[in-house]
């Protein structure tokens, strides 16, 4: 066992529960955003949408935020519009068709698979830069997380990622997420496409104001930082100082299971070492 220290302090998500209270009554189905804050008991009050002109100038976004730093401290906020998700007919394939996996760990150096060339994530190319004295995409993102910091809102809510289906929520934390229980951050939740995008289209298509009422309760744990790498190896011969490294990974994320991310993969690898200590193999290179 290789000990070494997590960085930030354990989290562990409680119970949470959200509605839409007006105009329409509906419970929302969401996750807290990992290592968010609880929120003050029962927070209440009209959502408030922020969303930014495109690739404004710095004045300009200036000028349309610092309107709403009233209604943001201490109120509700969403930020964007929701993703768009095209509808899609075809059930997903169960499994990897056996010419893919050859491609993709073929000799050609896996190019196209996951981790390859062309093997991305679902994310698009790299955006058109703005005319000269305009914010990219990030800039008035990184503005509009400032203006949060600066005004900091009761509870925000979050959209969830651009590529999931309808009623798939995956907790990921937001870019720049504080994993420590002292430095002051907002409550935040992820809503799935669904209810985000019914919120932003009430306030937006509808220009009717929409009032919701959360509880979320999360828990924080300080102590107990050291966690453990488990390693193990296959003594080579003649080549035992030349190193064949396989392994995997246990996330224990927020919401989910831990079984793709990556039990499946911890289960593989020692599987694979087990074949080889039962067929009696002596590789000539250590295996770790």
């Amino acid at each position: 066992l290789e000990p070494f220290t997590w960085r930030g302090v354990g989290w562990l998500p409680g119970r949470a529960v959200g509605y839409i209270t007006s105009p329409v009554k509906a419970n929302i189905k969401f996750e807290a955003v990992p290592w968010s804050p609880s929120t003050k008991g029962t927070v209440k009050g009209t959502v408030v949408s922020i969303v930014a002109p495109e690739t404004p100038t710095e004045d300009e976004l200036i000028a349309y935020l610092t309107p709403l730093a009233p209604t943001v401290k201490g109120g509700i906020v969403m930020v964007g519009v929701p993703p768009e998700v095209p509808v899609n007919f075809n059930e997903r394939a169960k499994r990897t068709p056996d010419e893919d996996v050859k491609a993709r760990y073929g000799p050609d150096g896996g190019r196209g698979g996951r981790g390859g060339f062309g093997g991305g994530r679902g994310r698009g190319g790299p955006a058109t830069p703005p005319p000269a004295g305009h914010l990219t995409n990030q800039q008035v993102t990184q503005r509009i997380n400032a203006f949060l910091r600066d005004n900091p809102p009761a509870l925000r809510l979050t959209a969830q990622g651009p590529g999931r289906i309808p009623g798939v929520i995956v907790a990921q934390n937001g870019a720049g997420q504080i994993y420590d229980d002292t430095t002051p951050q907002s409550p935040a939740v992820i809503l799935r496409t669904d209810d985000f995008g019914r919120i932003y289209r009430i306030i937006a298509e509808d220009h009717e104001p929409v009032t919701v009422e959360f509880s979320v309760s999360n828990q924080y744990f300080p102590e107990g930082k050291t966690s453990y790498v488990t390693v193990g190896e296959i003594p080579g011969t003649d080549k035992a100082d030349e190193v064949v490294m396989m392994g995997g990974h246990l996330d224990s994320w927020t919401s989910d299971t831990g079984a793709t991310d990556n039990a499946i993969g911890c289960a593989i690898m020692m599987k694979a070492a087990r074949i080889l200590e039962t067929t009696g193999a002596k590789p000539r290179r250590t295996i770790r």
